[in-house]
């Protein structure tokens, strides 16, 4: 449960009497939230929830911490938290067996949609039961992301991200980049197949993505960081991971594209309105003007007011300083707008 909504706030598991009475914030102390929060373009979201034990005494909850999503056990008794599984992936789904002894779950990864795994409930003996796009996969050269992290140009607080190389990459070769930044925005990049990025990494292109500020998995403060100063904030981190990808020699600094959607497609707008290094820009389903966007998403109305402390009438000039629209006069970059009709989330 989030006490103020939104986002930008870590969700806290509460404990509560089915009598009613006062809640007990069971994981107060642990600065994560308790979700799912990594993103992929294989499916929408994790359809599981906090889910108890048969015995009563723990609950096991999803917890996504810097690009994973892992299987956490919570006392329901005294608070006390264990991560059961491990690695970089993403678990997207879970259930326990009705003597409480193992989990099935479904675990994906940078190179697979997912599969069926089964496990003991303490994180033992775990064994993968699905290989179901083997034959599928087998077909096309899938390209592992390298991970990497940085410090940002702004005040040097590390940022995590991944680079993947174009398939057929050759050691001496410089390539054309693609900077991609996620939506949310507070979301997260994860240990999760991307079909975009590897369509892109098929086609020749290096594709840089990271979890700037304003990203969940980092911790609360981290989150909180983009509060009503989108941008400005975060696009010192993503500037750092184009510059540290400059420096690996095999990119063509003269050929750098950005692209996003929705939050990111927001960015791609606010990048190339505030540089003129990227020769290409592509925003897709993008918020261009926070002023025109407060009321009109199903987001919710007050979403806009949250996310920058008030009305736009109240606040028209914070609300137009931090849209895109306002410096559309700067940009330079040749920019392809790709939108739905009936986009409900960034109309």
């Amino acid at each position: 449960w989030n006490a103020h909504g939104l986002g930008s706030y870590n969700d806290n598991l509460w404990l509560v009497s089915a009598g009613g009475g006062d809640g007990e914030n069971l994981t107060g102390e642990f600065d994560r939230s308790i979700s799912d929060e990594a993103m992929s373009d294989m499916f929408a979201s994790s359809p599981t929830r906090p889910t108890w034990s048969p015995d009563g005494e723990t609950i096991y909850s999803l917890v996504s911490d810097s690009g994973s999503t892992q299987i956490h056990a919570i006392s329901a008794i005294n608070g006390d938290i264990r991560q059961v599984t491990s690695g970089d992936r993403r678990i997207s789904a879970f259930d326990i067996s009705p003597d409480g002894a193992w989990i099935a779950f479904i675990s994906a990864t940078p190179t697979s949609p997912g599969d069926l795994y089964v496990m003991a409930s303490n994180g033992t003996d775990e064994n993968r039961l699905t290989d179901i796009n083997h034959e599928f996969l087998s077909g096309f050269n899938l390209v592992e992301p390298e991970e990497f992290r940085v410090p940002s140009q702004s005040d040097g607080t590390e940022i995590q991200g991944w680079i993947m190389k174009p398939v057929g990459f050759e050691v001496g070769k410089k390539y054309p980049l693609i900077l991609e930044i996620h939506g949310g925005p507070h979301a997260m990049y994860s240990n999760a197949l991307m079909h975009e990025f590897q369509l892109m990494a098929a086609r020749g292109y290096v594709v840089l993505y990271t979890n700037p500020r304003g990203s969940s998995g980092y911790g609360e403060g981290f989150t909180r960081s983009t509060h009503a100063a989108w941008g400005e904030t975060d696009m010192p981190d993503v500037m750092a991971a184009v510059d540290w990808a400059i420096e690996q020699g095999y990119v063509d600094e003269n050929r750098l594209g950005v692209t996003g959607g929705s939050y990111g497609g927001y960015m791609t707008l606010w990048v190339i309105g505030h540089t003129a290094r990227f020769k290409a820009a592509v925003t897709q389903r993008c918020v261009s003007n926070l002023y025109s966007f407060y009321g009109t998403s199903d987001i919710g109305f007050n979403f806009g007011e949250y996310q920058f402390d008030g009305k736009p009438w109240e606040r028209r000039e914070h609300f137009m300083k931090y849209s895109p629209i306002t410096y559309v006069a700067e940009m330079k970059t040749p920019l392809l707008i790709v939108h739905s009709e009936l986009d409900f989330r960034c109309p």
